[in-house]
């Protein structure tokens, strides 16, 4: 019985996180999450990656 509640409160505290990323405001238009690169809006210059938005 007492697994059952421990894996219960393990699996919300998890959703609970899952779902503050999912609802977190993009910081600009086009962002995607958990750092994924999005190629499209981003590009490489002379220094290397340039994290910043073309739009």
């Amino acid at each position: 019985m007492n697994i059952v509640l421990v894996m219960m409160v393990m699996l919300m505290a998890t959703a609970l996180v899952a779902a503050q990323i999912i609802t977190r405001p993009r910081d600009f238009p086009g962002q995607r999450r958990l750092g994924v690169t999005n190629y499209g809006t981003h590009s490489f210059g002379k220094k290397g990656y340039n994290g910043q938005p073309v739009a």
